[in-house]
């Protein structure tokens, strides 16, 4: 399964029954060129939660991090629409550059994704 597979398959796992207190599910996908081996989605507790991406590197084994790829997509509950996915600025992207990611790919506004070199 690929990294894009897998975000889009953690989506459709997760649903507002499960979670009614999303209006949004992110998905993060960190792989290599031997597969997936991170993922998360988007969590919200009593603190604010943790975005897609930081659960990602949380689970992920950290000496394969350097060059690797972060995969997100996102996707709004009400509508189903897929949403523009870029890492946020202030907390993912961050994460991304400190953890040596080589690239990010995400949904941009147009539904179209786009593949950013770090």
């Amino acid at each position: 399964m690929t990294a894009r597979e897998l975000a889009f398959y953690l989506l459709g796992r997760h649903s507002r029954i499960r979670y009614p207190h999303l209006d949004i599910i992110m998905a993060a996908v960190l792989s290599d060129k031997n597969g997936n081996f991170g993922w998360n989605i988007n969590t919200k507790g009593l603190r604010g939660g943790i975005h897609a991406e930081e659960g990602a590197f949380r689970r992920a084994n950290p000496k394969r991090l350097c060059g690797a790829t972060l995969t997100v997509v996102g996707l709004r509950l009400e509508s189903g629409n897929l949403l523009c996915s870029r890492p946020c600025e202030r907390r993912c992207l961050g994460l991304a550059i400190k953890h040596g990611i080589g690239k990010i790919e995400y949904i941009n506004q147009a539904r179209i994704w786009v593949v950013e070199v770090l």
